[in-house]
């Protein structure tokens, strides 16, 4: 049974497609799907399905993606407790990131943040031990972790490292989490 295609155009919205994504998926014409969004033309049967098919996929897949493993960074960037602060400051810098675990045995001991660098700056030395000057450790959440519990974890945290059975996989920050949207 064909849906209402009055919905195409909220649907295509909410699935993140332009009118030319979804007509290069569907095999159309861009202004084919704007005809049927503004109601001047009726597709054929099997067209209209296609498009439906098409935004119902996108969107279902996009409400699958409710765990913390559909939106963190994997492999991510870290440091060891012995680096040295000019490490980090490299790394944040040419890698654009704001916040670096610090890791140790595969446990996260402590932090990096651009935050906790611009109060120090005064006293920093790159080459001092980043075990020195570290901040405190970001919560580590199991990768299949509810995006809820992410979220108000991003509330009190610049960022949630992710594991699994084998260890310390992916971090998110608040910026991971904006990409879903």
């Amino acid at each position: 049974m064909l849906k209402d295609l009055s919905e195409i155009r909220r649907l295509r919205k909410s699935a993140g497609l332009t009118q030319n994504e979804l007509a290069k998926k569907v095999g159309v014409s861009q202004s084919l799907i704007a005809k049927i969004e503004s109601g001047k033309t009726m597709p054929s049967y099997d067209i209209g399905l296609e498009i439906m098919d098409v935004l119902e996929s996108m969107i279902e897949g996009d409400e699958k993606k409710n765990s913390a493993k559909d939106v963190h960074t994997s492999p991510f960037y870290h440091l060891s407790p012995e680096d040295p602060v000019g490490e980090a400051l490299d790394l944040m810098r040419e890698n654009a990131v704001s916040q670096l675990p610090v890791i140790e045995n595969d446990r996260v001991v402590g932090s990096v943040t651009e935050r906790r660098l611009v109060k120090i700056i005064d006293r920093l030395n790159r080459d001092d031990r980043i075990s020195s000057m570290m901040g405190s450790s970001f919560p580590v959440l199991d990768e299949n972790s509810e995006l809820e519990m992410v979220k108000g974890l991003l509330n009190y945290y610049p960022c949630v490292v992710t594991s699994n059975e084998r260890g310390l996989v992916g971090i998110i920050t608040k910026a991971d989490l904006l990409k879903k949207l």
